[in-house]
């Protein structure tokens, strides 16, 4: 009996589980490593989206806050603020590291 070659279909690539796109310019965070970060909540709030209401690109939050945005605005106790997700293969845009107040060799 010959077995006829089955050919087994490809591997998809992965899917992003979130939507990761800016809500008001449409970029992908992940392609411009803007996603490591969470903002405090007035913070937030000034931007008048909902809590959870979107992802948003350094660019496009600071023109909604209408400023830029400094180191007190990434509160130190939120674990995704931190250093050590420099270890997962989070990576920081220069812009995201700048307004968190960060060096290259911090991040």
């Amino acid at each position: 009996m010959i077995r006829e070659a089955v050919s087994t279909p490809p591997i998809p690539p992965p899917t992003r589980k979130h939507n990761a796109n800016c809500v008001v310019c449409t970029v992908c965070v992940f392609d411009i490593s803007e996603t490591a970060y969470m903002v405090r909540h007035d913070v937030w709030e000034a931007t008048g989206l909902e809590n959870r209401g979107g992802v948003l690109c350094i660019g496009c939050l600071e023109a909604l806050l209408g400023r830029t945005l400094m180191p007190e605005d990434f509160p130190k106790c939120i674990p995704l603020n931190g250093d050590h997700y420099r270890s997962i293969n989070f990576k920081r845009s220069s812009r995201l590291m700048d307004r968190m107040g960060k060096t290259r060799t911090e991040c």
